[in-house]
Protein backbone atom coordinates (compact mmCIF):
# COMPACT_ATOMS: atom_id res chain seq x y z
CA UNK A 1 0.00 0.00 0.00
CA UNK A 2 1.20 3.59 -1.34
CA UNK A 3 0.19 7.12 0.85
CA UNK A 4 -0.12 9.76 -0.79
CA UNK A 5 -1.26 13.74 -0.16
CA UNK A 6 -2.39 16.20 -2.94
CA UNK A 7 -1.78 19.91 -2.72
CA UNK A 8 -3.38 21.79 -5.26
CA UNK A 9 -3.35 25.42 -6.41
CA UNK A 10 -6.28 26.47 -8.35
CA UNK A 11 -6.80 29.96 -10.35
CA UNK A 12 -8.94 31.32 -12.42
CA UNK A 13 -9.02 33.85 -15.21
CA UNK A 14 -10.66 35.72 -18.42
CA UNK A 15 -10.15 34.49 -21.84
CA UNK A 16 -8.18 37.40 -22.18
CA UNK A 17 -5.21 36.94 -19.83
CA UNK A 18 -1.93 35.99 -20.21
CA UNK A 19 -0.90 32.30 -19.38
CA UNK A 20 1.73 33.00 -17.63
CA UNK A 21 -0.24 35.10 -15.39
CA UNK A 22 -2.41 32.43 -14.67
CA UNK A 23 0.25 30.10 -14.13
CA UNK A 24 1.84 32.23 -11.46
CA UNK A 25 -0.82 32.41 -9.56
CA UNK A 26 -1.58 29.01 -9.47
CA UNK A 27 1.57 28.16 -8.90
CA UNK A 28 1.58 30.56 -5.87
CA UNK A 29 -1.78 29.19 -4.54
CA UNK A 30 0.07 25.29 -4.93
CA UNK A 31 2.62 26.68 -2.49
CA UNK A 32 0.66 28.15 0.00
CA UNK A 33 -1.29 24.58 0.42
CA UNK A 34 1.72 23.47 0.82
CA UNK A 35 2.85 26.06 3.83
CA UNK A 36 -0.79 25.49 5.35
CA UNK A 37 -0.27 21.80 5.98
CA UNK A 38 0.00 19.70 2.64
CA UNK A 39 -2.84 17.49 1.44
CA UNK A 40 -5.33 20.69 0.76
CA UNK A 41 -6.37 22.79 -1.76
CA UNK A 42 -5.94 26.54 -2.20
CA UNK A 43 -7.69 29.26 -4.56
CA UNK A 44 -5.63 32.15 -5.63
CA UNK A 45 -6.17 35.52 -4.15
CA UNK A 46 -7.73 37.33 -6.96
CA UNK A 47 -9.20 36.39 -10.65
CA UNK A 48 -6.50 37.35 -13.35
CA UNK A 49 -7.22 40.87 -15.06
CA UNK A 50 -7.93 41.09 -18.63
CA UNK A 51 -4.74 41.36 -20.58
CA UNK A 52 -4.83 44.81 -23.01
CA UNK A 53 -4.79 42.89 -26.27
CA UNK A 54 -6.84 39.76 -27.53
CA UNK A 55 -4.87 36.43 -27.39
CA UNK A 56 -5.23 33.83 -30.48
CA UNK A 57 -8.36 31.61 -30.76
CA UNK A 58 -7.68 27.73 -29.29
CA UNK A 59 -6.39 29.03 -26.37
CA UNK A 60 -8.61 28.93 -23.27
CA UNK A 61 -6.91 30.39 -19.73
CA UNK A 62 -10.56 29.87 -18.21
CA UNK A 63 -9.16 28.05 -15.15
CA UNK A 64 -5.79 26.34 -14.34
CA UNK A 65 -4.79 23.85 -11.13
CA UNK A 66 -1.34 23.42 -10.53
CA UNK A 67 -0.92 20.24 -8.44
CA UNK A 68 1.68 18.07 -5.96
CA UNK A 69 1.12 14.78 -5.66
CA UNK A 70 3.59 13.56 -2.86
CA UNK A 71 4.55 9.89 -2.17
CA UNK A 72 4.76 8.74 1.99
Amino acid sequence: QIAATVSAGVACGSPLATVEALIARADAALYRAKMNGRDRVETADEAVAFAPERRSKGHSTAGLTAASVRSQ
